[in-house]
């Protein structure tokens, strides 16, 4: 009589401690740097934002001059004539010396519906809560004074990346009406704490003056 085959035994072999443990690791590690991608993706999204609504503000009062420019029916450093009532910001180039650049400024317009400081979105303001983004203007003769050159550079805030504790004098640096020359100039090119857009146009007079 011959033997019965007895069925083998199967084993299904499972995961060990050591390669559970390693791959709780690996996913540990992927899900930080995907963390810190997410991180530094997020501030370069706010500094591009910061860069579009700052570079748009500063085309808003480049234009703006422009347009008051219009008006200027007078040449030379001994005052402009306007053919209207609307000229707002051309005026001081009276007091301009003739050869070196005037202050930066943050000039006021009459109507409110314009501001020298813009909030978070891009529109004006002049609510200090709000205030995000501050347009400053510098006017230069140019061309023997038959013309003016308008800088227009608009500024913010550059925060720490990990906290502000270094940054707790930025009071100092407010979007006021008025000169910003000196204190905002001397951050913009020293400690970085603050970013800023610039740009310039020529502007020229629409009828020459008797």
């Amino acid at each position: 009589m011959m033997p019965k085959d007895t069925p083998r035994r199967t084993r299904n072999r499972g995961y060990t401690l050591i390669e559970v443990m390693m791959a709780i690791g690996i996913m540990t590690v992927g899900a930080v740097g995907l963390m810190s991608l997410q991180t530094a993706a997020t501030m370069a999204n706010l500094e591009s934002h910061h860069i579009s609504i700052a570079t748009q503000s500063t085309r808003s009062w480049l234009e703006r001059l422009k347009r008051d420019g219009l008006n200027w029916v007078e040449l030379g450093p001994d005052g402009l004539t306007n053919n209207s009532a609307n000229l707002q910001y051309l005026d001081s180039v009276s007091t301009l010396p003739a050869t070196a650049a005037g202050s930066w400024v943050s000039l006021t317009p009459t109507s409110t519906a314009e501001s020298w400081a813009f909030d978070f979105r891009g529109y004006d303001t002049r609510t200090s809560a709000d205030i995000v983004y501050c347009s400053n203007v510098r006017l230069v003769w140019t061309l023997n004074q038959n013309a003016l050159r308008a800088d227009v550079r608009t500024w913010w805030h550059r925060y720490s990346r990990s906290g502000r504790a270094d940054y707790v004098d930025l009071s100092a640096y407010s979007c006021s009406a008025g000169n910003q020359d000196l204190g905002i100039t001397t951050e913009l090119t020293g400690a970085g704490r603050l970013r800023s857009v610039t740009a310039s146009t020529l502007i020229r007079p629409t009828e020459t003056g008797s």
